[in-house]
């Protein structure tokens, strides 16, 4: 159920992203983002996106993706695997999407076989290996 829940505010944050952050991002927007809730920092990543910042994005989305939030884990994937505000990096991309389809993500697996078959056996281990390695963060300090 709760995963559920995650899901459905997740794909709602997504929706409501350009409504919840028109035109440019604020300081009280990256302030949000930066309370250590991963869908803020989701919904703020999504607006930098839209506006063709991708490197902020790649960070905002770093930075939930590292506390273990499978959305966040696959856009980052999604930015390896395209070359989009980082370079392209099929081994990070396979871990990151490794990462969002044990959480059951379904697009996550279809990704992460996509991207397998641009890989070598060695880099497919490598990326297996990363993601083994992976020990979620906990939320940053609030700033409040």
């Amino acid at each position: 159920m709760k995963c559920n829940l995650i899901r459905s505010g997740v794909l709602a944050a997504i929706m409501l992203a350009p409504f919840l952050c028109p035109g440019e991002t604020t300081g009280s927007q990256r302030l949000q983002a930066n309370d250590g809730n991963v869908t803020n920092q989701l919904v703020l990543g999504f607006k930098y996106w839209q506006l063709g910042n991708h490197a902020e994005a790649i960070q905002c989305f770093r930075t939930a993706a590292e506390q273990g939030y499978a959305p966040a884990q696959h856009n980052l994937g999604y930015a390896y695997l395209n070359g989009q505000g980082i370079p392209q990096d099929y081994v990070e991309a396979y871990k990151w999407f490794t990462l969002a389809a044990a959480d059951g993500n379904e697009r996550s697996v279809r990704y992460r076989d996509k991207t397998k078959s641009h890989m070598t056996p060695e880099q497919i281990a490598e990326g297996n290996k990363r993601a083994a390695a992976f020990v979620a963060k906990p939320p940053p300090t609030s700033r409040k």
